[in-house]
């Protein structure tokens, strides 16, 4: 028999959802339902609610579906899935963007999963929470990208989250009671303030691992008659077994509404929100705001607020392009890559990686506007920058040739030569 196999590594939520896709696609076609799942998520590990496998699901769902690894021969693996593609197999149609095609929901599936005994508690008791009125959810989020390593990337995950001032506005609706979901406990601290909000983390008493929590948060979100919340695993969870869409910030609220809101916000007026929380509504205001020197106003203060964020200094070197300022982008790759005056060979090394996954962001490159003509830039004047540019758009462009736009013989620095080495073979 051929065997589906989900396939996902990475967080929580998105392995859920695509053990949940596939169990769809079984029951649809015959195939045989097969998932891996390894506990480590390489060095956000810590920050995922991931477990070992038999902490997650049930001793019998364990030995019926589990893959050590996937087999060679006939397997389909959903993980390969690409955006704007699509797989036919004896007829049936598999589509990326399955709540399309499946929009009877997941609930079925999703009771379908025996979890672990602690887990199928969470569950009870996500079921048992009594909502006195009709409650919307407002996933704000936090977790990884607020504790973990991915706050180097955090400009990467814009995204995924509802900034605190966007969250405050949505919240003045008093005629609608709201479960927040957040993890930063600042936020939560300050929404507690609202006689309309409920905090799920408030409801985590005899909750003890982060899968149990994460898995009751996901059923209490899908209780609730809408989701609000960014691109999330947790979000695409809870809307799989309601069959409710997550609405994003984007489908309230203008570009010009959104910039308007953070920037008349007295907290972020007076600089009052943590660091972290600054840096990331000035960030917010940088992909709404259509004004360029606005824009690199913007990361220049989120970089005041977040020295740590290795995609800020990047973001800004990008902004001054965008400005022609190409001696102030040049000389900020040059402050960025060096230590104590000589260029950082594990700096660079960063930069590369972090460019990379930077650029390889849909979200990050709808916002950054390179012109593909690298020209009008003097390679000798300024070599950094033009490989910056070079580099990202390789990243985002198959089209693009890297080593045709910036040549060897056009460097005459060793270091230079070092970080297009480095750049290209990283393609």
């Amino acid at each position: 028999m051929s065997h589906i196999v989900a396939a996902r590594t990475d967080g929580f939520g998105q392995r859920l959802k695509v053990i949940l896709l596939a169990m769809k696609i079984a029951n649809n076609t015959g195939l045989n339902l097969r998932f891996i799942w390894d506990e480590k998520v390489g060095e956000y590990g810590s920050y995922h609610s991931c477990g070992d496998v038999s902490d997650i699901f049930s001793c019998d769902f364990v030995t019926e579906h589990y893959l050590k690894s996937i087999p060679e021969g006939n397997v389909f693996n959903v993980d390969l899935l690409k955006e704007n593609s699509s797989f036919k197999r004896d007829g049936f149609y598999i589509l990326p963007r399955y709540y399309d095609l499946y929009s009877d929901g997941f609930k079925r599936e999703f009771s379908d999963i025996k979890f672990s005994k602690p887990l199928e508690k969470a569950v009870e008791n996500a079921n048992k929470v009594v909502f006195e009125k009709p409650t919307y959810a407002m996933h704000i989020r936090g977790g990884d990208i607020l504790y973990g390593p991915l706050r180097r990337y955090s400009i990467i995950h814009q995204g995924k989250i509802i900034p605190i001032s966007i969250a405050k506005a949505l919240l003045k609706d008093k005629n609608k009671n709201w479960m927040v979901f957040a993890q930063d406990e600042s936020v939560q601290d300050y929404l507690r303030g609202f006689d309309n909000v409920d905090i799920s983390s408030d409801f985590h008493e005899s909750l003890i691992t982060n899968a149990e929590k994460t898995i009751f948060d996901m059923v209490l979100m899908s209780r609730c008659l809408k989701i609000y919340g960014g691109n999330s695993g947790v979000c695409d969870i809870a809307s799989m077994i309601s069959g409710n869409a997550v609405t994003n910030i984007d489908a309230e609220f203008s570009a010009n509404d959104i910039v308007k809101i953070i920037s008349d916000d007295d907290y972020y007026k007076r600089k009052e929100y943590d660091d972290y929380l600054m840096s990331q509504l000035s960030t917010t205001i940088y992909f709404y705001e259509n004004n360029k020197v606005i824009r690199s106003r913007k990361i220049e203060e989120a970089r005041e607020f977040d020295r740590n964020n290795v995609a800020l200094p990047i973001l800004s070197a990008c902004s001054l392009y965008d400005l022609k300022d190409f001696e102030s982008a040049e000389n900020l790759l040059q402050e960025f890559l060096s230590n104590k005056g000589s260029f950082d060979k594990k700096r660079i090394a960063l930069f590369v990686r972090d460019v990379k996954a930077f650029m390889s962001r849909p979200f990050v490159r709808k916002k950054i506007l390179f012109v593909s003509d690298l020209n009008m830039l003097e390679v000798n004047a300024y070599p950094l920058l033009a490989l910056l540019v070079a580099f990202s758009l390789a990243c985002s462009d198959k089209n693009f040739i890297f080593k045709d736009k910036v040549s060897l013989s056009d460097l005459s620095d060793d270091t230079c030569i070092h970080v297009y080495k480095q750049m290209n073979s990283a393609l």
